[in-house]
């Protein structure tokens, strides 16, 4: 397996095609994809990937998420444009100053130390791996979670 290319174009205004083909990995740019709807035309490409994996698996009911390890707060920024109550922590000042920028409800915190109350889905869209220890961390995660939800 190949790894995926480093991707420094953004999609949007200057792409017109339909579909992005990786590899075996796709990115639906069709009528009615999350990606299509997207309130963020102008989104990075890894943050679009990431947008539509997370978008297919929350609930439409989901609307209070933490996002840890948020980086400069693209995601979590379009995910509130979507309408969704986004808190988002990261342990680097930098990136919650830019997260905030995008107004984002972005905060500095460790995790799994932070306690922000309970979400509907907590999100390691590209985190999970630098936390330790994991078992801690993810079992944090559950506690976090209101009953039933991701």
């Amino acid at each position: 397996m190949n790894p995926a290319p480093p991707v420094m174009m953004k999609l949007g205004d200057e792409c017109n095609f339909v579909k992005v083909k990786l590899g075996e990995r796709q990115i639906n740019l069709e009528p009615g994809s999350a990606s299509n709807e997207l309130k963020c035309a102008r989104m990075q490409f890894a943050t679009r990937y990431t947008y539509d994996f997370v978008k297919r698996f929350l609930p439409s009911a989901a609307g209070h998420i933490l996002e840890v390890g948020c980086g400069a707060g693209e995601l979590a920024a379009c995910l509130s444009k979507e309408g969704y109550a986004v808190v988002a922590i990261d342990s680097d000042r930098d990136s919650v100053a830019a997260a905030q920028r995008l107004g984002v409800d972005a905060r500095m915190a460790t995790w799994p130390d932070f306690n922000g109350g309970q979400f509907d889905a907590v999100s390691f869209t590209r985190s999970l791996h630098y936390i330790h220890p994991l078992d801690e961390s993810v079992g944090r995660a559950a506690e976090s979670l209101a009953d039933g939800d991701v």
